[in-house]
């Protein structure tokens, strides 16, 4: 068993990361692994943006395009409660019918 783990510290390893990503990117693309987008709470100061993006980079990019610049990004849990358009929803309801990326609100 200790040997197993050892093999894999080995692919783990800086060198290889670029290979192992590529493999891994080959893998997903093979197996038709699809992730679904998340719900990111940008902070700058006061104020907060929630944006629906595949990942982080995209989030805060989309974000800038907005002239908003955050200086915390978080991933929010769906089951959180939102109030939108003065009701509390969860972020599953809300995300149900929309397309990443997006903008949800902010305030």
């Amino acid at each position: 068993m200790s040997d197993d783990a050892h093999e894999l510290d080995l692919y783990f390893k800086e060198k290889h990361s670029i290979r192992m990503n590529k493999e891994l990117a080959a893998y997903k693309k093979k197996m038709n692994i699809k992730y679904d987008p998340y719900i990111y709470e940008l902070k700058n100061g006061q104020k907060s943006l929630y944006v629906y993006a595949f990942n982080e980079k995209q989030a805060v990019f989309i974000a800038s395009q907005n002239l908003f610049y955050a200086e915390k990004v978080r991933t929010c849990d769906k089951s959180e409660l939102m109030n939108y358009n003065g009701k509390d929803m969860t972020f599953k309801s809300i995300t149900q019918n929309r397309k990443a990326p997006q903008i949800l609100g902010g305030f």
